[in-house]
């Protein structure tokens, strides 16, 4: 959104996201606003009937358990809520388990949506909360996102859908996609066909999830992303944060550090190859961190010398 009115300031390349958000509010009274946000997004992608309790992903806890975090305002962390809309909303799904697993996405949707005709709020909500329709009216091109699921951190708030919308909303508007997300209940299987896709492919990893069953990854790119790049696809699919260096170096084309077509011949060696899980990229943006904190310190250091060189000028030409 901020691209849209500064293209001449910057050119961004790409986006890197792990287990984002999509549409907002998702977190503490979500709400829908102009006929879309989260809500409408689950009716859109899930079967029919759904209830909040398959919404609600949280596979160490029972669902009603996130009622007070995902329904509800959270007052406990001292949030300005509306008292008697978020009382109400508490009597109407949060007062029992009961009540909570009975109550369908297409009953809450009804009465937990913003109305947006209020002209000091409403197309202001809607353009902050309202990520897809953000990228339907504007997208740097050539852009490229690369957006996974965090397997660990399965919730509500970081839904798999949410990166099925990024990758639908990428297709549409004709910009480069690569993503990871694990089925979910209640997900549609006759979805549209995607237009820019490339690759496509259902995936099992080495890891375990809660079942004690090998945990599978839907994966989709619009470019060669594993098939062309073997040291990309011998990566785990639930390895998070693997593939991001190689990614940022493959959009910036940056060769020293990006993949290549062969898995024994990485562009760059040492600390930036072969990429085999987490430790090489930890080492990787701990690199890049340090370098870019060492240039701010530099930059802020000349700065003030350059400052007080001038202070002094100032009051030698005075005396």
């Amino acid at each position: 959104m901020y691209h849209q009115f500064n293209v001449g300031r910057f050119t961004p390349l790409g986006a890197v996201l792990a287990a984002p958000q999509f549409n907002l509010p998702s977190f503490g009274s979500t709400l829908d606003v102009g006929g879309k946000g989260v809500w409408k997004d689950f009716l859109d992608h899930m079967q029919d009937g759904i209830t909040l309790a398959d919404v609600v992903l949280v596979p160490d806890a029972t669902p009603f358990s996130w009622c007070k975090f995902a329904i509800e305002c959270p007052t406990y962390l001292h949030v300005p809520c509306n008292a008697a809309f978020n009382l109400l909303t508490h009597n109407r799904y949060c007062s029992s388990e009961a009540v909570f697993n009975a109550t369908t996405v297409e009953q809450i949707r009804q009465t937990q949506k913003w109305d947006e005709s209020f002209p000091e709020f409403g197309p202001g909500l809607a353009k902050l909360w309202l990520t897809g329709k953000n990228m339907l009216q504007h997208t740097p091109k050539p852009y490229h996102i690369f957006v996974q699921v965090d397997p660990f951190m399965q919730n509500f708030m970081h839904h798999q859908m949410f990166i099925q919308q990024y990758v639908e909303h990428a297709d549409k508007v004709g910009i480069d996609y690569t993503a990871f997300y694990m089925p979910y209940k209640g997900m549609l299987s006759d979805l549209p066909e995607l237009s820019h896709v490339k690759e496509k492919e259902l995936l099992s990893s080495g890891h375990t999830g809660s079942d004690g069953k090998p945990m599978s990854f839907h994966y989709v790119s619009s470019t060669g992303w594993r098939n062309a790049m073997p040291a990309m696809k011998a990566m785990d699919p639930a390895d998070v944060t693997g593939p991001h260096m190689p990614f940022i170096c493959f959009v910036t084309g940056v060769e020293s550090c990006a993949p290549t077509s062969r898995l024994d011949e990485m562009s760059g060696s040492g600390l930036f190859g072969p990429y085999q899980g987490h430790g090489s990229a930890v080492i990787c943006m701990g690199i890049t961190a340090f370098i870019l904190l060492s240039l701010a310190v530099v930059r802020r250091a000349l700065k003030m010398k350059t400052e007080s060189s001038t202070s002094a000028f100032i009051d030698v030409g005075m005396e």
